[in-house]
């Protein structure tokens, strides 16, 4: 596998972890506001 194509994995992967992080503060401030909103959103995801 060449460098560039390593690049490009590990580009992709950030993206994807800064999309769940996104995804994660969204809840968290749901939460704020909605106490079930963190729960449903763990039923969601663990299934």
């Amino acid at each position: 596998m060449t460098r560039a194509w390593q690049c490009i994995g590990l580009f992709f992967a950030l993206i994807a972890i800064g999309a769940q992080g996104v995804r994660w503060l969204r809840v968290l401030q749901r939460e704020h506001y909605e106490p079930e909103a963190l729960s449903r959103f763990f039923i969601r995801w663990a299934i």
